[in-house]
């Protein structure tokens, strides 16, 4: 009720109030034959004082107007008050009982209803605790009315039964109703938080699965945090130039390095790293970041500016113990951290092992197996390369064992193989390691000696001669000895001419030489052309 109408009904209360004395003053000067006027007014004032009193009924009845109008209107904010409560309550999407003071149902809103299952007819006047609670859990449930009966709203997560004795997942919030400092009752709110729980539930399993593939998979895995990184990019002008900017100062990119973290990572990378702790591990690699590497940080951080999300390169890398290891590292920003870079996924697969079978594989591919020395493939091969070289004039020397066939059919192929490896060791320890030594052949050697002319300079023949003496000296208590004996014969290409026509005829000259020995039963070692 505004003003202007609390104003009016004074004002009508006021003028019904004047009725009772106007009425009375006529009554009387009628009934005395007296004049309508001030003066009987009086008299019949001072005759009857009573008529004071009545003359007040105006202002009592405005008075009253005023305190019942404010009564009413106390009375109809109660019901409005009442009217949304009950309004809220009953359409409330949480379940909700009212209790009295023994903690028995008063009434229950339709979400409680749908909730356990109960009408409010069927439970009105039931202990709520005996309903809903099983005895795992009834203990609990006294509890909670104790201390919503003391006066404390009560908050609890658990589980509660329905009408058909399955149980819900649900929030219990208890909340006291209070009369003049006395508890009367209560109100019992519940939220079904069985569909959260679930969710819960799934993802705690889930991140229990993911920390199990994280922990034990056999492939190094590491999240590192990039944000600083991003930062001190961020803080340098617009105009930047970062790939300029590394070219003029590579110690940026260690400083960069180092300002990564690795928030966790799991024992394959702990193990790829030689080390026990990520500390150590982020060190390690920072202290041995190679120009090779320095290059893929670089990589990694230009991608990200571009907004790539992945970057996968081949690394090498020395672990603790100072042994080289080979991986195929991947780097992929999480989602929603495309801006900040906090937060890098890191995967490494170790090749260390394919990298040294490779090796091993091309090493065997172009070496013999016996010896150690280049194969007939790899002889080939540099021919063809040193055709076009600037390695010229380029000697090429060929030599044949006169005796492997006599050493096997005598003292057996063991014996021969060692004659063989004997051979392999003296030309190695003669010629140098950029001179190219093969075994072409069960018993053939060919060695090319790039910028070289052998009949201006014959001393390597010499030293040959002369390593061959000193073998054969100091093999002799060998149970496996036979004497090294060696045919030779060699060719000096020119620039324009053809290295495979050059081997022709040191291979010409070496059997020419074979036979002429041969036929003068020559006892040296080996025959020069």
């Amino acid at each position: 009720m505004n003003k202007e109408n609390k104003g009016l009904y004074t004002f009508y209360f006021f003028l019904l109030g004047l009725i009772f004395p106007s009425a009375g003053f006529i009554y009387l000067v009628v009934s005395s034959g007296m004049e309508f006027s001030i003066q009987s007014l009086l008299i019949m004032h001072s005759e009857n004082p009573l008529l004071w009193i009545i003359d007040l009924a105006p202002f009592v009845l405005a008075i009253t107007s005023i305190v019942v109008g404010k009564q009413f209107e106390r009375f109809r904010e109660i019901k409005r008050g009442q009217s949304f409560f009950n309004a809220l309550v009953m359409n409330s999407p949480l379940a909700v009982v009212q209790l009295d003071g023994d903690h028995k149902i008063v009434e229950a809103n339709p979400s409680f209803e749908k909730l356990f299952g109960y009408t409010s007819s069927e439970i009105s006047g039931e202990s709520l605790d005996d309903l809903i609670s099983t005895e795992a859990l009834y203990n609990e449930a006294v509890e909670i009315s104790r201390a919503v009966t003391s006066g404390t709203i009560s908050r609890k997560v658990t589980r509660r039964k329905k009408k058909d004795g399955s149980l819900i997942d649900v929030e219990i919030f208890g909340v006291p109703v209070i009369e003049g400092g006395e508890t009367i009752g209560a109100i019992g709110l519940y939220h079904d938080i069985s569909e959260q729980v679930n969710i819960d539930q799934a993802l705690k399993e889930s991140e229990a699965r993911f920390k199990s593939l994280f922990i034990d998979s056999p492939i190094s895995l590491m999240e590192a945090d990039f944000s600083d990184v991003k930062n001190a990019l961020n803080e340098l002008p617009e105009d930047t130039n970062f790939s300029e900017m590394i070219l003029d100062d590579k110690t940026i990119i260690k400083k960069l390095a180092r300002s990564v973290k690795i928030n966790d990572m799991n024992q394959e990378a702990l193990d790829f790293f030689s080390v026990q702790t990520k500390e150590e591990a982020l060190e390690n690699i920072i202290v041995g970041l190679s120009e090779q590497n320095l290059g893929f940080f670089q990589n990694v951080i230009s991608a990200f500016e571009k907004g790539e999300s992945q970057f996968e390169q081949e690394i090498e890398q020395k672990n603790k113990d100072g042994e080289t290891i080979s991986g195929i590292i991947q780097l992929s920003l999480a989602p929603g951290y495309q801006d900040n870079w906090g937060k890098v996924f890191v995967s490494i697969v170790d090749i260390t092992e394919r990298r040294l079978a490779e090796k091993k594989l091309h090493f065997m591919s172009f070496h013999d197996a016996l010896t150690g020395l280049y194969n007939r493939a790899y002889f080939e091969e540099e021919i063809s390369r040193l055709q076009d070289s600037r390695q010229f004039p380029i000697t090429i020397i060929v030599s044949d064992m006169d005796n492997l066939k006599t050493i096997n059919d005598t003292y057996g192929h063991d014996a021969g193989d060692s004659a063989i490896i004997g051979t392999a060791q003296i030309l190695t320890k003669v010629f140098r390691e950029e001179d190219i030594v093969a075994r072409i052949g069960g018993d053939e050697f060919v060695v090319i000696i790039p910028c070289y002319d052998i009949s201006e300079n014959p001393s390597v023949l010499i030293r040959l001669e002369k390593e061959i003496v000193e073998y054969n000296d100091c093999k002799r208590d060998d149970d496996l000895f036979c004497p090294i004996s060696l045919s030779i014969g060699f060719s000096v290409v020119a620039k324009g001419e053809s290295l495979k026509e050059g081997h022709k005829n040191a291979d010409q000259n070496m059997y020419f030489m074979k036979v002429k020995r041969n036929l003068n039963n020559d006892n040296f070692s080996f025959t020069l052309t």
